[in-house]
């Protein structure tokens, strides 16, 4: 996906810059945070759920999921987390179980990232290899989440791939606008879960990325634990998150 490109505004986006400085100073509901958390209290002022990175495109559990958990939860910050799988690496059980096992928490909503550059050209082992994914998963009492969005999707699964929308979708489209009246259904999902619409942000010393939730009051569920949310942001600490080196999301779609 793109960033949104800093310049001359027209006057049709006054008010969303307005909005932009008002959610400067606001509470973040939500984070997906990389790197090493350095200061729970930061975060207990800031959000009240992380998405912790739980495993690398490289292959292997990050080596921060669990202090990082530890930290958050000491301050009262409810966590789950997330993985970028590795499809070169080939075993998604073993990733899954990996995962998992290095997780200390139960019962958890576990969000993967589907993302054009870190999988494979084959559509069918790549849908093979996110079905056994999920299927280890809800084996030990955890359900996946889907990140990606209609143009990473189709690369990586193909425009026909409706078997997976039975998950919670966070789609990507950072175009500096807090809604979801853009979406538009693809992969089998008619509604989104939230909207990644803010990039490389920086908060506790670390940079963001901010998404607004989809469809109101509903609550979104981490399966044992559910939580109002209004909006949510990604976060990430170096190594940068668009660099397909270092697992993260490219920097265009």
């Amino acid at each position: 996906y793109q960033r949104r490109v800093h310049g001359d505004y027209k006057m049709k986006d006054i008010f969303i810059l307005l909005w932009l400085v008002n959610f400067a100073f606001c509470f973040v509901n939500i984070i997906e945070l990389d790197g090493k958390v350095e200061s729970g209290e930061c975060f207990q002022s800031f959000t009240k759920l992380a998405f912790v990175r739980g495993y690398l495109g490289t292959g292997k559990v990050d080596p921060y999921l669990m202090d990082n958990i530890n930290q958050l939860i000491q301050v009262g910050v409810a966590c789950s987390t997330y993985m970028v799988p590795c499809f070169k690496c080939g075993n998604p059980k073993k990733q899954a179980n990996d995962l998992m096992d290095a997780l200390p928490l139960s019962e958890r909503r576990i969000f993967i990232h589907v993302i054009d550059g870190q999988w494979s050209d084959d559509k069918a082992a790549n849908k093979e290899f996110l079905k056994i994914i999920t299927q280890e998963f809800e084996a030990r009492y955890h359900i996946a989440g889907i990140l990606t969005n209609a143009f990473h999707w189709e690369k990586v699964m193909g425009k026909g791939c409706f078997e997976f929308n039975k998950y919670y979708l966070f789609y990507l489209n950072p175009d500096g606008k807090g809604y979801c009246d853009d979406f538009k259904p693809f992969g089998g999902w008619v509604k989104a879960t939230a909207k990644v619409w803010g990039v490389n942000n920086k908060n506790c010393d670390c940079i963001t990325d901010y998404l607004a939730q989809c469809f109101g009051n509903e609550e979104i569920d981490i399966v044992s634990t559910y939580h109002k949310n209004i909006t949510i942001c990604l976060l990430y600490t170096s190594p940068s998150p668009r660099d397909l080196s270092t697992s993260r999301m490219p920097s265009s779609a």
